[in-house]
């Protein structure tokens, strides 16, 4: 004879089964999109790794070599005024514009052993640097006729970087392989710096940052570069034992 207890386990029993049931649906189903989610992300890192170009090797970004005439194009952004800047932070940054012009381009050629880089700033001054062996000669717009004349010491001195807007251009930053201006380029991204460098040279094409844009221009020179006769008699007297 079955007692009251008897039914009620056997009762029991059986409506723990469609609910252990359901709990092994639900595992099996959360198990099965997990294991085609991890397929699923391995697949496109997979495609991802394919379709990327493979980093670069060094050098990646070249130098100038050779004669040449090569151009350095700077447009500025605009930026938003800070409401809470000072006006001691606003009399500091004044200061440091004036003591340090903003460049509006670059212009360099050289032939054989002699380089003249002309360098004009937003203000309208400019400066000429020439470069003949191991003399260096200064001329400034605003002066012209003061010439600054000094010697390049190999392992001392130091000429300036063409591309000092690019050091931070490595290997972990390249990005991918784009086409600009017609040229494929290399592409190198740090935070709000892009960088374009040409495939085939590694020298760069383009420059974008937050606060400005520079493009890169090379040709090859018309004629020989010749020292303009005033600098020529100041470096003939720097020469002078």
């Amino acid at each position: 004879m079955t007692n009251d207890r008897d039914l009620s386990d056997k009762k029991s029993e059986l409506t723990a089964w469609p609910i252990s049931l359901l709990f092994c649906q639900l595992s099996l189903s959360i198990f099965f999109s997990f294991g085609m989610a991890i397929f699923s992300s391995l697949g496109n890192a997979q495609d991802d790794s394919s379709t990327k170009p493979a980093p670069p090797s060094p050098p990646f970004v070249g130098v100038l070599s050779g004669d040449y005439v090569f151009t350095k194009a700077f447009t500025y952004k605009q930026q938003q005024e800070d409401p809470n800047e000072t006006k001691e932070q606003k009399d500091v940054q004044a200061f440091l514009t004036s003591r340090f012009p903003t460049l509006k381009e670059v212009d360099s050629k050289e032939t054989g052993n002699v380089r003249e880089d002309k360098q004009v700033f937003t203000s309208g001054l400019s400066q000429e640097i020439w470069r003949v062996d191991l003399f260096r000669l200064t001329v400034y717009s605003n002066s012209p006729d003061s010439i600054s004349v000094t010697t390049f010491l190999p392992g001392q001195s130091q000429d300036p970087p063409d591309f000092p807007e690019l050091t931070w251009v490595n290997r972990s930053l390249f990005q991918d392989v784009e086409t600009l201006q017609g040229k494929p380029c290399y592409v190198y991204k740090s935070g709000d710096q892009t960088a374009w460098i040409d495939k085939s040279t590694r020298l760069p094409v383009f420059f974008d940052s937050k606060a400005m844009q520079v493009t890169y221009t090379y040709k090859t020179p018309d004629e020989p570069l010749q020292l303009p006769d005033k600098l020529a008699k100041k470096l003939q007297a720097a020469q002078r034992p």
